[in-house]
């Protein structure tokens, strides 16, 4: 059975490494990025300090985004390479609400979870930063986060999964040219066309390049026959930025607690910087909606290239409950254990005094803020895209299998949810060839 896997990073990684638990399987994995294996990790990455993964400029990429309707084109960031985001992200690994996952039908998500092979480690005390401190010591309900670490280090999806599988020879993988589009013969996907031209022929094949790639190759490949882009979702987000007073201790972490308050989630970020430069040092709070209603849509410009409408705040109540998140916030940082270590804060990178008053200016920033927190999703819905098996409706032997297809976005970062999709989808994949 040989198949072909589009994309490494999170759920391309189970994935190939699942399919090939069939000793009859071979896959190729194919990856516009660049490789990432034992010998070739960088040590930023290895590190839990997830401010220094991203200053990794080969292992990030950009796409064209709209935050709101009527807004500017902006570069949205995303992970690139083998493990994908998963080598560059904050390292939370959250697995939500169960009662959504439930209201979908979902009701083996435990049971694939607990096949996840990435570890999940409570961050220790030893590695709070004091913006981690001042939050667990002002609000009973903030918690220590769980990141994918283990003995000190990040584990990525490439380790816990790719590697093993390449070694025993089951796994090959193409990095450095991308998939331009799916290759159909009566109905049925036999492969892929790469960007180069090179065809790759299939027995089945799994699109796994994410919330914004995947849909971007149906697009080119002529699907148009299910509402492919259609759905997406982002956390929007506000970011409270916090100049620390001088000789804040560096933390070991960047972010080691979180505070679940009404519908959003409050996230801690010690330091934003990883040099020595002189100058003030600067945290931060992210404050981010987890239920939002909002929904966008991904679409190709005229090179073929993806762009992210997101439609976030479209939904009063979307910015309703950001503004009541940052009213809760700014209460807390009226408490002495922020003002022991916090000296200003900001509503932006401009140095605006924040002002928590007025609901009128906290719509203001709330519409004017950044708004990614860097977890696109929903965008080829099981139910509407895909079916149950993730298997594109209407067509043979073609998958997707990454945060695309969650029916919404889930209610927490989308890494360990991702897994669990994965975890979830590749038994049925490897059975569903025609």
């Amino acid at each position: 059975m040989r198949w072909v896997v589009v994309g490494a990073g999170a759920a391309g990684c189970v994935v190939a490494a699942r399919l090939v638990e069939d000793p009859s399987a071979h896959v190729v994995v194919v990856e516009p990025g660049p490789d990432l294996t034992a010998s070739t990790t960088p040590p930023a990455v290895t590190s839990l300090d997830y401010v220094a993964a991203l200053r990794e400029q080969d292992r990030l990429a950009t796409t064209k985004a709209v935050r709101n309707a009527g807004g500017a084109v902006t570069d949205y960031v995303t992970g690139r390479g083998v493990g994908g985001s998963a080598a560059v992200n904050g390292l939370v690994m959250d697995l939500g609400d169960s009662a959504q996952y439930q209201a979908w039908g979902w009701h083996d998500v435990a049971e694939a979870a607990v096949r996840v092979r990435v570890p999940r480690q409570i961050v220790g005390e030893e590695l709070f930063g004091v913006v981690d401190r001042a939050l667990l010591s002002t609000r009973r309900a903030a918690h220590p986060v769980e990141l994918s670490v283990r003995d000190g280090r990040r584990v990525t999806t490439a380790e816990a999964y790719l590697d093993g599988a390449r070694a025993d020879g089951h796994v090959d993988v193409v990095v450095g040219v991308g998939v331009d589009r799916v290759a159909f013969a009566r109905g049925r996907a036999t492969g892929v066309v790469l960007d180069d031209g090179t065809r790759l022929d299939a027995d089945g094949v799994v699109l796994a390049a994410g919330a914004l790639g995947s849909p971007a190759i149906l697009l080119r490949s002529g699907v148009d026959h299910v509402p492919v882009g259609i759905g997406l979702q982002e956390h929007p987000s506000v970011t409270v930025t916090l100049r620390l007073r001088p000789g804040a201790p560096r933390a070991g972490v960047a972010t080691g607690a979180a505070w679940s308050t009404g519908g959003v989630v409050v996230t801690t970020m010690n330091h934003t910087r990883t040099d020595d430069a002189v100058g003030p040092e600067y945290g931060a709070l992210h404050v981010a909606l987890v239920r939002p209603r909002s929904r966008g849509r991904v679409v190709l410009d005229g090179d073929g290239h993806p762009v992210a409408h997101f439609g976030q705040l479209a939904s009063t109540y979307d910015v309703d409950q950001l503004i009541d998140g940052l009213q809760r916030v700014g209460e807390a940082l009226e408490h002495p254990a922020f003002g022991d270590v916090v000296e200003v804060v900001f509503r932006d990178a401009d140095g605006t005094p924040a002002d928590f008053s007025a609901r009128d200016g906290l719509a203001d920033w709330v519409r004017s803020a950044d708004g990614a927190w860097l977890h696109p999703a929903a965008s080829c819905p099981m139910g509407t895209v895909v079916d149950d098996d993730g298997r594109l409706i209407g067509t043979a032997n073609l998958f997707i299998v990454d945060a695309s297809v969650f029916p919404e976005i889930p209610a927490a970062p989308t890494y360990l949810p991702t897994l669990m999709l994965a975890e979830r989808l590749a038994p049925r994949v490897r059975r569903a060839p025609e």
